[in-house]
């Protein structure tokens, strides 16, 4: 990321690349990293040619966390240059995206169907913990609807789906409270409760012939 980047993927790479040669070709897996992060981020670091040095976080950077990036300072380019260390990009610091919810289903504008499950999508891995405690879903009269968790794509979306069938023509609010928290233990960003209606039972809408029509 950039210089005083805010709002970076937890995902994203972290890249440098030096206005000139200091890795000699073939010797890129020999070489001494090119930098450092502060706080330390497990991962895997490799030199892509003979300037660009690029890190792999495993797992993703934690969210809503600022990192500082500090060169090595013993690099030394092919030509013998030593790194200058006066240069702004020596040292800088980016932030990575705090939690947030990117996608839920159904879709809270359309009437829920009395056997919907609910599936939210966040834009990093979210804290199993906080999510089963604290995601709510409340019908009538604020009563808790019980259900169950299932995760997947690394933690990143959740699927809730109650037990028993909704209530029909009953309003839901699904409960985004503050307490959600990422892997870092940020906690959700823009957090607000999510409202639904449910369908109306079943019943006839029209009939042909109408009821008591006359056929001629």
């Amino acid at each position: 990321p950039a210089l005083n980047e805010v709002d970076s993927s937890p995902d994203s790479a972290v890249m440098t690349t030096f206005n000139q040669p200091v890795v000699p070709l073939g010797a890129e897996e020999n070489t001494p990293p090119a930098f450092t992060l502060s706080p330390e981020a497990p991962g895997r670091g490799e030199w892509l040619n003979t300037s660009t040095y690029v890190f792999y976080p495993d797992p993703p950077l934690q969210g809503g966390i600022s990192y500082r990036v500090q060169m090595n300072s013993a690099l030394i380019s092919v030509a013998g240059m030593p790194l200058d260390p006066g240069a702004a990009s020596v040292e800088w610091i980016f932030t990575t995206a705090a939690p947030r919810l990117v996608s839920i289903k159904p879709d809270p504008n359309l009437p829920l169907y009395p056997d919907s499950v609910f599936k939210l999508k966040f834009n990093q891995p979210m804290d199993r913990a906080s999510i089963e405690q604290n995601l709510k879903l409340a019908g009538a009269g604020g009563a808790i609807v019980n259900g169950s968790f299932t995760w997947s794509e690394e933690d990143r979306v959740v699927t809730f789906a109650p037990e028993a069938l909704l209530s029909h023509s009953t309003e839901y609010t699904l409960k985004l409270a503050s307490e959600l928290l990422g892997k870092s233990g940020v906690a959700l960003s823009g957090a607000q409760d999510v409202i639904f209606l449910t369908t109306d039972p079943l019943a006839v809408q029209s009939t042909n012939p109408k009821q008591g029509e006359l056929l001629r």
